[in-house]
């Protein structure tokens, strides 16, 4: 399983890395949906029972990094169906469970 969630981390890096050919770089909003999916799935195997062994500090940071950098190209596609104070609760969300798992 542990093997499975590092490819899962891998090929997270390599779409973002590559994304440029593909034209996804630009999309903050699916980036952010990227990272928080992983975020989420990556908590619910901590609570349960699993180690933080995936680099969760690392996610949070680039979710942050992906949802600034919405708010400074005023992208409207990631705050179409939510408003940026609304992204930033969820992503706080989670930061919040987070370190109750600690």
């Amino acid at each position: 399983g542990l093997m499975d969630l590092s490819t899962c981390k891998d090929m997270d890096r390599e779409v973002v890395d590559n994304g440029d050919q593909e034209g996804f770089k630009g999309e903050q909003d699916i980036h952010f949906e990227l990272l928080l999916s992983r975020i989420r799935g990556l908590l619910l195997l901590m609570k349960l029972g699993y180690e933080n062994e995936w680099g969760l500090d690392e996610l949070f940071r680039d979710a942050k990094k992906a949802l600034v950098t919405a708010l400074q190209q005023q992208n409207e596609a990631l705050f179409v169906e939510m408003e940026p104070a609304g992204q930033m609760q969820r992503l706080d969300s989670a930061w919040i469970e987070y370190y109750r798992l600690l």
